[in-house]
């Protein structure tokens, strides 16, 4: 079964010499998600973990599995430590 990319809702936050960028994506574990930086866009991208997700008998479905992908332009340059 196919599924539509979904956009994710994002919170950036300023923090001393730090940005952290939050998105929710239910049903992904961290190996399920790639991020890309490239000067003041970050990428992010989430699949699917298997089809096991879609067997069950589901009787609510009010939030999707994935696939999850964003594009956020940032204030400024990230440098990678």
């Amino acid at each position: 079964m196919e599924h539509q990319l979904q956009t994710i809702p994002v919170r950036i936050y300023d923090r001393d010499e730090h940005i952290i960028l939050a998105a929710p994506m239910p049903g992904l574990e961290p190996e399920n998600i790639s991020i890309e930086i490239e000067g003041t866009k970050v990428t992010i991208k989430g699949e699917e973990r298997g089809p096991r997700q879609h067997s069950a008998d589901v009787i609510v479905d009010e939030w999707t599995i994935g696939p999850y992908y964003r594009e956020v332009l940032l204030h400024q340059s990230i440098g990678l430590h």
